[in-house]
């Protein structure tokens, strides 16, 4: 699978309760809903790092001001998923992955953190359902208070839910299952045409 190939590195522990580190990659375009995300985590004591190729600053502690509010973030620059010095630094230092998009088919960025260990903060428009994920939502403070409880919790139970959520990314998010999955709709939809156009000549046959 291509994601283990490239994210060699695992958290296989978690930071202190106090010292929980949170991550962000993404365009930042205006459905990633960052200043979401920001809001969110006002008055949280917890790092936000964010890669991104969208802010031009110099890389490191970042004063932004977005959407004419003033953000703290250590500012990570543009992302190299093959740079195993970057993974092995997710691995080591980041906790939690945070995204909280109004709308996305879904975010790969989810799928690779998973891989990585990082147990989602995520609002279910981010596109990824899983039972072990932990859920946001549009309003800022009830969301504090979501990750305020996640910072909190045990590293017993985030290691459990890093373990299922790998699992679940490898499981469901291969290419033989999207091939499969694909392949069956494909075939279904070709049988139900046959049946409703008779006339019609559709040989099946599965791709080279």
């Amino acid at each position: 699978m291509l994601l283990l190939k490239v994210f060699q590195f695992t958290n296989k522990k978690f930071n202190p309760i106090g010292e929980r580190q949170l991550l962000h990659i993404s365009n930042l375009g205006d459905y990633k809903r960052f200043d979401l995300t920001c809001k969110s985590l006002e008055n949280i004591d917890a790092i936000l790092h964010v890669g991104t190729q969208r802010i031009h600053r110099p890389i490191g502690l970042c004063h932004a001001d977005w959407l004419g509010l003033d953000y703290i973030f250590n500012l990570l620059g543009s992302i190299d998923n093959s740079d195993t010095q970057f993974n092995s630094w997710v691995a080591e230092n980041c906790d939690f992955y945070i995204h909280t998009a109004g709308m996305d088919a879904q975010a790969t960025t989810i799928l690779e953190n998973c891989i990585r260990g990082l147990i989602p903060l995520v609002t279910p428009e981010s596109g990824f359902a899983s039972p072990h994920a932990i859920y946001l939502t549009d309003d800022p403070s009830d969301n504090r208070k979501i990750i305020e409880w996640a910072l909190s919790l045990s590293e017993s139970e985030l290691l459990k839910r890093s373990q299922l959520l790998r699992a679940q990314v490898i499981r469901e998010h291969n290419w033989e299952g999207i091939y499969q999955k694909i392949w069956d709709r494909i075939v279904s939809d070709m049988e139900l045409r046959k049946h409703t156009y008779p006339t019609s000549d559709y040989r099946l046959s599965p791709f080279p």
